[in-house]
């Protein structure tokens, strides 16, 4: 989904409700990708709205990214091991991923038409894809 949504911007039909989201220092892997969106004079909130909305799928894309990443660096291939330290970034990394699912409105952003529009087109040439393959 973070190669589907990465370079979104909102489209003249996409609204949301403005509010404020208070971020703490748990999920500061975020903070970069939001600083556009940081309500003035306040260290720890940060605008939602339609304005700021390419921010908020830019932290998204940002995190599922790192997530991919860090799981696969978790095993070593080698002898086994699970690497502690990619594992205590994949758990930061999946925490972050459960705030903005649960705690930021991110569905309301995800179900904007411009945004379900990409979904639908690339599940689209997705099945397309499989069914010229033959099966194969």
């Amino acid at each position: 989904m973070d190669d589907i949504l990465d370079g979104w911007l909102p489209e003249p039909d996409d609204t949301l409700i403005p509010k404020q989201v208070r971020l703490g220092t748990t999920y500061e892997m975020l903070h970069c990708h939001l600083a556009s969106a940081r309500v003035a004079g306040q260290e720890d909130r940060y605008e939602w709205s339609i304005n700021t909305a390419s921010s908020w799928i830019t932290a998204l894309c940002h995190v599922i990214k790192e997530t991919k990443r860090l799981a696969s660096n978790c095993r070593n291939r080698i002898d086994n091991t699970i690497d502690s330290d990619a594992l205590h970034g994949l758990v930061k990394a999946l925490i972050v991923l459960l705030f903005m699912s649960y705690r930021v409105p991110i569905r309301q952003l995800l179900s904007l038409p411009s945004i379900q529009s990409r979904l639908k087109c690339d599940f689209k040439l997705n099945v397309e894809a499989l069914a010229s393959d033959d099966g194969k």
